[in-house]
């Protein structure tokens, strides 16, 4: 028995050996037949991972992540065996709607539709019309081909939609409510969202509201509004109505917000269109006198109702009013602007009441350099006493007034070039050269490339006496703007003064084709060309 065990021992491994390659070759050819049975074999579990895949895409939109939806769902989309798949296409929709192109989302609804024209789907289809028309007019479509085109197709599909119950029925009517509302139609539009037999919501109320609203039905724009919960477009339909009911509601909202400008300008627009504030006022008046109003809420009414008698145009009781906040405020820069403003409106000849406007806009400056209607107000008297000293003069109080201004203006506003250049003109003019030049520079050095201050700066140069650098920036204007008349025009003037004829008449010749295509003065051209032509012969003439 140990003989034959050791036999078949020392058998073994030559067996062994010399079998062992060809099990091998059988395993790996056996392994490849399997991978190409398993290839080519049609994928019984397609059905399975699409439903898997619209799963995962709707939880993934439900959770506010569209992007990763669409995704999930472009590839099988784009791959020609599930691209016509309705519920692929659906979910992808819905996903786009939602985080990507509503004109995108219609093209799949499009495919779902063709598929299985179900209800939902045409609604589904319609709704991304209508979206995507909405969003090309936010977005400021340039014509009516980007929008059009996407509310006729709505309509057609909503239209064309049965409604087998009351709530697919008021979505319907949303759309072509909405539709036809963008389309100018809004007598369509009531007449959509009026159906009796459809379920009215906040939504569709809104939608009635904005429809009768588009009619001038002020009235029954408010009543829809009001069943919608939106008291401020009611109070809003109330104002434009003439509806004392809006007076009110206004000033509620007022006091109730006594400490924000804005909606109580709000407020005024809305109240006072409907009486011309004399309601609104007397609400003020007896919401301050109440128990339990603060001082500090007495002085911000205050304030509005100077801001009514503004808009009434009673500027005198606007004064007053400011007065009593100015001196509630000592040290509030908006009493001073408000105040500032009453008096310009107020004053007309009144030279001390104008000074103390100007001087509390200046005051106003100091801490407030970028505030609009200080500035706007500021450079409104400086330009009108730029424009009117010479009426007093030899008095100059208007001039340096002026130039007092426009250096605050500019100086308070380092990078405007423009206030430079005003501030560089009213200094010439009050013959303060040294100061005229130095805002030039400033001017040139902030903006390089307008031609006007270059030109204007050569007139200062001009007053300062410095000709050959006049001319210097004359030619630097022309070099920045070549249409430009009047730097030619004195540029011309010094070049002839000193002998220089030939490039005088070359400036003189092209300001006259310039005025030629533009329509301007061509006959002064012609007369300045005509000049030097009979200087050349008579130089007694020059």
């Amino acid at each position: 028995m140990r003989n034959a065990d050791a036999a078949q021992s020392a058998r073994a491994p030559g067996d062994r050996a010399s079998h062992g390659p060809s099990r091998r070759r059988f395993r790996a050819a056996t392994l490849v037949a399997i991978f190409l049975l398993v290839a080519t074999f049609p994928r019984a579990t397609h059905a399975d991972d699409v439903a898997t895949a619209v799963e995962q895409a709707d939880a993934l939109r439900a959770k506010g992540e569209p992007s990763r939806a669409v995704a999930l769902l472009q590839p099988l989309a784009d791959d020609p065996k599930t691209a016509s798949d309705p519920r692929v296409q659906s979910a992808l929709g819905k996903a786009l709607l939602v985080g990507g192109d509503p004109a995108d989302a219609a093209a799949a609804f499009r495919v779902v539709v063709r598929a299985r024209p179900d209800v939902a789907d045409r609604l589904d289809l319609a709704s991304a019309l209508l979206t995507t028309a909405r969003r090309r007019i936010s977005a400021g479509a340039r014509s009516s081909r980007e929008v059009m085109p996407y509310l006729d197709e709505a309509l057609a599909v909503a239209r064309a939609t049965t409604r087998p119950d009351a709530e697919t029925g008021r979505r319907l009517a949303c759309v072509v409510g909405e539709a036809e509302l963008l389309r100018a139609n809004p007598e369509a539009a009531r007449a959509a969202v009026s159906d009796p037999s459809i379920t009215k919501d906040p939504a569709t109320e809104d939608l009635l509201a904005r429809a009768c609203y588009a009619l001038a039905d002020f009235a029954a724009a408010a009543d829809a509004w009001g069943r919608a919960g939106n008291t401020e477009a009611q109070a809003a339909a109330w104002s434009a109505g003439k509806d004392p009911r809006a007076i009110p509601w206004y000033a509620a909202r007022a006091l109730e917000h006594w400490n924000d400008p804005a909606i109580g300008d709000m407020a005024i627009r809305g109240a006072a269109y409907v009486d011309g504030g004399d309601g609104f006022d007397a609400a003020l008046v007896a919401g301050v006198g109440a128990p339990g109003a603060s001082e500090a809420m007495r002085t911000a009414m205050e304030r509005l109702r100077g801001r009514l008698a503004e808009r009434r145009g009673r500027y005198r009781d606007a004064v007053d009013r400011y007065r009593a906040v100015q001196a509630a405020r000592p040290a509030d820069w908006e009493s001073d602007r408000d105040l500032a403003r009453a008096l310009f409106a107020l004053s007309t000849d009144d030279a001390a009441m104008r000074d103390e406007a100007v001087e509390l806009y200046r005051r106003v400056l100091v801490t407030r350099p970028d505030d609009a209607d200080t500035r706007t107000g500021l450079g409104w008297q400086a330009r009108l006493d730029a424009t009117n000293a010479h009426r007093e003069w030899p008095d100059h109080r208007r001039l340096d007034r002026a130039v007092a201004i426009f250096r605050a203006l500019a100086e308070t506003s380092p990078d405007d070039g423009l206030g430079w250049a005003q501030y560089g003109n009213a200094a010439r003019i009050a013959a303060m050269y040294d100061a005229s030049l130095l805002a030039f520079e400033r001017a040139v050095a902030v903006n390089e490339f307008d031609a006007s201050t270059w030109n204007d700066r050569g007139i200062a140069l001009l007053a300062a006496g410095q000709s050959k650098a006049a001319v210097a920036s004359f030619e630097h204007a022309i070099r920045v703007d070549g249409g430009d008349t009047s730097s030619r025009q004195n540029a011309a003037r010094q070049l002839r003064l000193s002998g220089m004829d030939d490039a005088a008449d070359a400036h003189l010749a092209a300001a006259l084709r310039t005025a030629r295509a533009v329509g301007g003065q061509v006959s002064l051209y012609r007369a300045l060309l005509d000049r030097g032509l009979r200087a050349r012969h008579r130089p007694e003439l020059r």
